[in-house]
């Protein structure tokens, strides 16, 4: 099952659930024209309380054959029965330049374009342009 969180992206600062895929509902298309998604895919949706409804009726109007709704109760139910959850943490560039060093299981990837990445890039940073994944 792949969860689709279509929360406003600051709400992923209070956490968001292991593995979901951040998809605001402006970007469905893009998602499956890019074959991250497939209107087979088996999906769950997690939404803001007031756009629950808007939310449900696109997925239903899209066509997914395997929609299975939305995470009810929203992120603080699922977060209150679930030990999992994940947060994004905001470092600014000279704390993280720091750490880069010192964690060894760290792996920046960049999925900017080759032309960009040629201009400047993290030193041993792994490149994977998001149009070719």
């Amino acid at each position: 099952m792949t969860i689709l969180d279509t929360r406003p992206f600051d709400d992923l600062f209070e956490g968001f659930i292991p593995g979901s895929i951040y998809a605001p509902l402006h970007s469905i298309t893009q998602l499956i024209a890019m074959g991250v998604l497939e209107l087979d895919t088996p999906i769950q949706v997690l939404a803001i309380q007031e756009n629950e409804k808007e939310v449900d009726a696109f997925f239903k109007k899209m066509g997914f054959t395997h929609y299975n709704g939305l995470i009810q109760g929203g992120w603080e139910k699922w977060k209150s029965e679930n030990d999992s959850f994940d947060i994004l943490i905001d470092v600014e560039v000279d704390e993280f330049a720091m750490d880069i060093p010192f964690d060894k299981y760290l792996m920046i990837v960049d999925t900017r374009e080759t032309s960009e990445y040629h201009e400047v890039h993290i030193e041993n940073s792994f490149h994977f342009p998001l149009s070719e994944i």
